[in-house]
């Protein structure tokens, strides 16, 4: 029995080239679609991997717990700035209102400390808003009896809150609304608002439109009020500031900057209506100086009969010493 099986498995091993030549066609057939599915299996799974390993990274660069994102800083936060000023000036007066040197009145020996806090609020690209908080101290337990005076001790006030627009309606205007500090050239004709008393505070209220013609020429348009009425009624004897003021930052010519305004100025408690007209030449040059020559006429009147007729001028130089390498 055993001699018939081995004596069959041997024929049948004997009979498998025999098949197989006959059937070679067949056999390459299925060795080719083995390799087609072997590369689609392997490249299905490289990409069950990469979406593994990607889903992997992910997880690691997010925050593990809630409290790792409650502490992750919030975007609101990236658009708030801080910042801050601390001025000390020290004073010692004798006899600044008389010569009479048993007047104590005039007789002053004080310290004045002011310090100022500005938050600035980037919303947008093209808007900004900006407010500062200010106090003033003449010293320790220094005050003043006259309450409405504006320069007194332990004065604390709203000294900046405007917004800043840039691009208004896609075109090249800034507008600026509110209180804010406004200065052109060196203070000439425009630089104190409300505070009349020692540089407390150089705020106007009121609303700046500038005009970029181009990147060296800017017209500016101002509506400000230099004084609100002190009745109850917050009007009545305003004293009202506006105009233009443009500015062309170098002359391709000279090199230097000019500037031109007119400005009007209508006070309603003494019914006065004055008009400014002024140019402003600076520039600093090459060898160090530089230099800034102002001057101003002003015509209107008061009281219907009286006529203001003046003029003014201002020189400025200096020199800049080149540091030696």
């Amino acid at each position: 029995m055993v001699k018939k099986i081995s004596a069959v498995a041997l024929s049948a091993l004997l009979s498998l080239p025999v098949a197989a030549f006959a059937s070679g066609d067949r056999v390459q057939d299925l060795e080719k679609q083995m390799a087609e599915m072997s590369r689609t299996f392997n490249a299905k799974m490289q990409a069950m991997q990469d979406q593994i390993s990607a889903l992997k990274s992910k997880k690691q660069q997010a925050p593990a717990t809630k409290e790792a994102a409650a502490s992750s800083p919030a975007d609101w936060t990236k658009k708030v700035s801080l910042s801050g000023l601390v001025r000390v000036r020290g004073y010692d007066f004798n006899n600044f209102w008389d010569f009479n040197s048993d007047n104590n009145f005039d007789q002053w020996n004080a310290f004045r400390v002011k310090g100022s806090l500005t938050a600035k609020v980037q919303a947008t690209d093209d808007v900004t808003a900006v407010i500062t908080v200010t106090d003033q101290n003449w010293g320790e337990g220094l005050t003043y009896t006259k309450t409405e005076m504006d320069n007194t001790s332990n004065k604390m006030f709203l000294d900046n809150a405007y917004i800043n627009i840039r691009n208004l309606f896609s075109l090249p205007v800034d507008l600026t609304l509110g209180r804010q500090n406004v200065k052109y050239g060196s203070g000439f004709v425009i630089l104190d608002g409300q505070s009349q008393f020692a540089s407390t505070s150089i705020y106007f209220d009121g609303v700046k439109m500038r005009w970029n013609i181009n990147d060296n020429m800017m017209l500016d348009g101002l509506y400000l009020k230099d004084q609100e009425g002190t009745d109850r009624g917050g009007s009545g004897d305003d004293i009202t500031l506006a105009g233009f003021y443009f500015t062309n930052k170098q002359c391709p010519l000279t090199g230097m900057r000019q500037e031109l305004y007119a400005l009007n100025r209508n006070d309603q408690t003494l019914s006065k209506n004055i008009w400014m007209y002024g140019i402003r030449l600076s520039d600093k040059m090459d060898n160090g100086i530089d230099y800034s020559l102002e001057g101003a006429i002003q015509r209107g009147d008061a009281n219907a009969n009286q006529d203001q007729d003046a003029w003014g001028c201002k020189l400025d130089a200096g020199y800049t010493f080149k540091q030696v390498s």
